[in-house]
């Protein structure tokens, strides 16, 4: 059985991912620089669309005596092929030419459906039905997609798919801090159809839940969940994602319950463990519902359940933080970055506790770093500036003041503390304007 998730490359025995970007081998690619560019459009492209195909590359046939190669070939779950493209180079003026090449391989091997493809634009490509007998008919994109659909063996499943395969690329993006919302926007179309298609999905309501989260549509994520549970009222998973979505709106009890409901049916569920203990520590502080045992005790069996959960040892380093164990905080907040180096927020946290313990210069080496990788986040600028206070650095802190103002131009709270500073520094008229800046803004507010 072919590997869904693979490419195979018939010219070379070279099999390699579609998600969540195809190149082509190397071999193929320094064949053909430029009409590479233009096949891995077009199987990036048949990746998102049709997930449950086997998708292959420089295809063999037999066309009489001799052997050709298609360039893209499309093979359906019980093995018939469903697709041929022929590709050219973007600039290239043979288009009859590849057009031809097309239907002769279209011929060969009964496929009923080709593209010609010399651009990476899929509004440039051009679409043909081949009816046998070497009669062919070009057709209109909707006709095209309307024929390869029918080759779907479960056309809700088909789209359920595409958008799983959607929200991966809109994942892989913001990993790498490319803003796309696009892809989940593609995802909740796909995952409406699958919807309408077969009602009772409780998949696709989960997974379209999932998705619009990603696009803060919090409310209408929990309208998804709702259903998903209706549907499927032993998936721990939803009551999971319900439970974080209750979190984000403030509804820490319906929340706590949730995740109650999740353990329930996995109680090895790590991740519900630590973000209820996460909710209880903030009914803790704020209405005394839940003791420090309750809360610690959340964390500390997310740990059992998953030595490598960053999140959990940062979650379990703040609790310690509050019942003065600083010793062990620090031991978490090293844990929690020994695992997930990039975690800015531990960073800080650790600079704070470090700050507190005169640490002076590890505060200092924790804040630059929670600003290296995150330089939008005004706290870090903010607690930096204070140890530079304490060291008597205060060129340094209105450095950090200067920049909290710049991302933040309404902070009247960073106009009042900078004005402190040049006070020390006996800069009266800049610290009387930043006090008056403060005041303005203030004033606005109200």
């Amino acid at each position: 059985m072919k590997n869904l998730n693979q490419v195979f490359c018939h010219l070379h025995s070279f099999s390699q991912p579609r998600y969540p970007r195809f190149v082509l081998c190397p071999d193929c690619r320094q064949d053909a620089p430029h009409e590479a560019l233009v096949v891995e459009a077009v199987v990036n492209f048949l990746s998102l669309k049709f997930c449950d195909f086997f998708v292959e590359t420089e295809y063999e046939i037999q066309m009489g005596s001799e052997k050709r190669r298609a360039d893209v070939l499309l093979v359906s779950g019980d093995k018939q092929n469903t697709l041929i493209v022929e590709c050219k180079r973007e600039d290239s003026v043979d288009e009859e030419d590849g057009i031809s090449q097309l239907k002769s391989y279209m011929c060969a091997t009964d496929t009923p459906i080709g593209i010609f493809a010399n651009s990476r634009d899929t509004d440039n490509w051009r679409f043909f039905e081949h009816f046998g007998r070497n009669k062919f008919s070009e057709i209109t994109w909707d006709q095209f997609w309307t024929k390869v659909i029918e080759f779907e063996p479960g056309k809700a499943y088909a789209y359920f798919y595409w958008g799983l395969a959607k929200v991966e690329l809109g994942k892989y993006y913001a990993a790498r801090g490319i803003p796309n919302l696009g892809y989940f926007n593609e995802a909740i179309e796909d995952y409406n159809i699958a919807i309408k298609l077969k009602p009772d999905f409780g998949d696709a309501y989960y997974f379209r839940g999932r998705a619009k989260i990603k696009l803060r549509q919090y409310n209408s994520a929990i309208a998804d969940y709702d259903k998903a549970i209706e549907l499927k009222p032993d998936s721990a998973y939803s009551y999971y994602e319900r439970g974080n979505a209750m979190a984000t709106l403030g509804q820490r009890d319906q929340a706590i319950a949730d995740y109650d409901k999740a353990i329930e049916l996995k109680p090895d569920y790590a991740y519900a463990y630590c973000e209820r203990g996460i909710e209880k520590d903030f009914l803790r502080f704020s209405s005394k519902k839940y003791g420090y045992d309750e809360v610690l005790a959340d964390f500390n069996k997310a740990i059992e359940l998953k030595p490598n959960y960053a999140r959990a040892y940062q979650s379990r380093g703040s609790l310690k933080r509050e019942l003065k164990e600083y010793d062990a905080a620090i031991s978490d907040y090293d844990k929690a970055i020994e695992l997930n180096p990039d975690y800015a927020l531990v960073y800080e946290y650790r600079g704070r506790l470090n700050y507190y313990l005169k640490k002076y210069d590890a505060a200092i080496s924790d804040y630059d770093k929670a600003i290296e990788l995150r330089p939008e986040n005004t706290d870090a600028y903010q607690y930096r500036a204070e140890v530079k206070i304490d060291l008597s650095e205060y060129d340094a802190a209105i450095e950090d003041y200067d920049k909290i103002i710049e991302l933040e131009p309404d902070s009247a709270y960073a106009y009042n503390l900078r004005g402190d500073v040049k006070l020390k520094l006996n800069q009266y008229d800049a610290a009387i304007a930043d006090f008056d800046k403060a005041k303005l803004l203030d004033t606005k507010k109200k």
